[in-house]
């Protein structure tokens, strides 16, 4: 499901999180798969929840608003930082 206003990828499927556990924060350090431990900047949102199987926050998904990055501008950080994820979604409103 794209959203209207942010390009988004997801890192772990959101099933796999418990409900009600999830939260968002503007950039910071956060444990990604292939990327290691790194630091997302402020212009990007991360996702975190709760898995069903672990109390720790973990990366669900990063947000990448239209206001700041477009499509191609996500995935090439997203490649260059070698943060692996199942789904990329372009945001709807193609604002670029």
């Amino acid at each position: 499901m794209p959203y209207p206003n942010e390009h988004a990828a997801r890192i772990i499927a959101p099933e796999e999180f418990r409900k009600n556990s999830f939260r968002r924060t503007k950039g910071g350090r956060a444990l990604l798969p292939g990327a290691g431990m790194i630091e997302v900047p402020k212009s990007i949102s991360i996702i975190w929840g709760k898995l069903s199987s672990d109390n720790r926050l973990t990366v669900q998904a990063l947000r990448f608003p239209i206001e700041y990055w477009t499509a191609d501008e996500a995935k090439k950080w997203l490649k260059k930082n070698n943060v692996e994820y199942i789904l990329f979604e372009p945001a709807q409103n193609k604002k670029q």
